[in-house]
């Protein structure tokens, strides 16, 4: 009786197990492994010739990888969108340094980005102690309750920068996306601006963010646009 018990002990065990595993295989499908990313085709990108960061965020749009694009204004190079329509996320990537000797790419977690060689934006290497946001409807949201932080207020104004520019969440929303609006959170400590904007991005699921700064006589703007979402 004893063995008996214990051998049915034992199968419960192995199914809950397999059970956890299959559940926790399930969630890790959701977001995609880095090597898996960039092997993904970046699709029909257009025909003509297209500047660097619009072929990007088509790319990643059509891969539905979330990322991120710092554009200085050196990232203004054209590329053949024709000759690329074959090519892998990671192929794409390597053609838009290759051309862009001032860029490199790297990923953060599963956010694919491209940001300068050297000299980043001051305020995305800003380290923020802790970003905790729940119920977001939107990563506009998630984006005005980052800048509303007053340790992020303050480093903006440390950095004496003003949003002369734009900061705004838009562009292209894939098909079918404004009915299935999911509310999703974000919760981050220790992570410089970047890399809490790619927290969002990566939260969301498919959110391609850019940021740019302009430099005139004595004023300084930024701007935050969340291209895809």
């Amino acid at each position: 009786m004893n063995c008996r018990k214990a051998y049915f002990i034992l199968t419960l065990s192995l199914i809950i197990c397999a059970a956890m595993a299959m559940a926790f295989d399930h969630q890790s499908g959701s977001k995609a492994k880095p090597d898996e990313a960039l092997k993904r085709r970046i699709g029909n990108i257009g025909n003509d010739k297209a500047e660097i960061s619009g072929a990007l965020v088509r790319a990643l749009n059509n891969a539905s990888l979330p990322g991120g694009i710092v554009r200085g204004i050196d990232l203004n190079n054209e590329i053949e969108q024709g000759e690329t329509s074959q090519m892998t996320i990671e192929g794409l990537l390597n053609k838009i340094v290759s051309v862009n000797r001032n860029y490199r790419w790297l990923i953060d977690d599963g956010v694919i980005n491209l940001i300068p060689l050297i000299s980043e934006p001051a305020l995305l290497n800003f380290k923020i102690a802790e970003f905790h946001a729940d119920n977001l409807s939107s990563v506009e949201d998630a984006l005005n309750r980052l800048l509303a932080k007053p340790d992020v207020q303050k480093r903006i104004a440390d950095l004496n920068l003003n949003t002369g520019l734009e900061i705004r969440a838009g562009g292209v929303r894939p098909p079918g996306s404004r009915k299935e609006v999911k509310s999703f959170s974000v919760h981050c400590q220790n992570k410089t601006f970047r890399e809490t904007l790619n927290a969002i991005a990566r939260s969301q699921g498919r959110a391609v963010w850019e940021y740019r700064e302009a430099h005139w006589d004595k004023h300084h703007g930024f701007s935050i646009i969340f291209l895809v979402q």
